[in-house]
């Protein structure tokens, strides 16, 4: 597999209120959850995209082309997995360092990406946080149920906007 040709993020207005509905499934407060997004990869023709509802972090993404760079982001353009964890990864470069503060700044440092593949395409969802007690492998375990809800009531965004 091959990292993305080209990558966009979606500034559609609608998908983005969209999204942020859906993402009061999971309350994400109350779970220490203080970002999510979700991205498609488009196998056939090697594009990404992605709805980024931090606008802050969405201008680091574009200007510093993090889709190139950020271990984690490039992992789930190319796996096979199922699920990333942020805590499984190493930043050792000075790139990959400024990336885990610029993580770090927007909240974004501890979490994990839920990763589902289809024929043609795969979608990633991103949970983060900096809560430092975060748990992937709880939160998922404790949270499944929400977990399937969000990810089938995000199935309209991406027939309406991604794909």
């Amino acid at each position: 597999m091959k990292n993305l040709t080209n990558f966009k993020a979606i500034d559609n207005i609608s998908a983005l209120n969209e999204f942020n509905n859906i993402t009061e499934i999971l309350k994400m407060k109350s779970h220490n959850l203080s970002y999510l997004s979700l991205g498609i990869k488009d196998y056939v023709t090697n594009n990404g995209a992605t709805i980024i509802p931090n606008q802050d972090w969405k201008k680091i993404v574009e200007k510093q082309r993090l889709y190139l760079y950020d271990p984690i982001f490039v992992a789930a353009t190319i796996t096979k997995n199922n699920y990333l964890f942020f805590s499984r990864f190493n930043y050792n470069t000075s790139t990959e360092k400024k990336i885990l503060v610029e993580r770090k700044n927007m909240e974004m440092q501890k979490g994990f990406i839920k990763i589902i593949h289809f024929k043609t395409f795969r979608l990633a969802f991103t949970f983060s946080t900096n809560y430092s007690k975060f748990n992937e492998i709880d939160f998922i375990t404790k949270y499944h149920e929400k977990l399937m809800k969000f990810e089938q009531r995000s199935s309209s965004i991406i027939n309406k906007f991604l794909i």
